[in-house]
């Protein structure tokens, strides 16, 4: 399992995020922009998420049956969490313990809402010969580690960090 993180943070408001000043950890950034979002990617001291990933594999009928599954753990509560899942080559999504989207050579899990600390999905798919399988998890928390101040005139808004992962389950078979 090939894995790599990201970590951001979020900022979101009803009106206009200019003229917000943010300190991050002693590191002060000035919002001047008229959009009411903006997504800073900056390293944070944020390992919240483990997971893990694991994948058994058959051939049926020339294509690849692959039953995959993830355990992610928080250590601290998400507010929402996306796993999705992309292939090199359209595949169908044959059971899942979860509701999921899908679409060509895409499927998507959405959690929202407080999900809860332990997330266990498993899907089943049908892969052409040869196809490559990645993850992409990311949760986002309304937590922050280290100390994070806003200052703005008249604008409230909301701020959430985020982590991502990508994670490669499947090479060519």
């Amino acid at each position: 399992m090939d894995a790599s993180g990201r970590t951001a943070i979020e900022f979101s408001s009803f009106g206009s995020l200019r003229g917000i000043r943010v300190s991050v950890d002693g590191r002060e950034v000035v919002r001047d922009e008229g959009r009411a979002y903006k997504k800073i990617e900056m390293p944070l001291a944020m390992d919240w998420l483990k997971e893990q990933a694991s994948i058994q594999s058959d051939i049926r009928d020339s294509r690849t049956v692959s039953r995959v599954k993830f355990r992610l753990e928080f250590e601290k509560p998400p507010f929402t969490v996306n796993l999705r899942l992309k292939s090199d080559r359209p595949f169908e999504v044959v059971g899942a313990t979860v509701r999921y989207r899908h679409k060509k050579n895409r499927a998507a899990v959405r959690w929202a809402h407080n999900p809860g600390p332990i997330l266990t999905p498993e899907l089943e798919i049908l892969l052409p010969p040869g196809a490559r399988l990645e993850a992409e998890i990311r949760a986002d928390f309304l937590d922050f580690p280290g100390l994070l101040t806003c200052e703005g005139e008249g604008v409230h808004f909301i701020r959430r960090s985020e982590v991502s992962r990508r994670v490669n389950i499947s090479g060519p078979n």
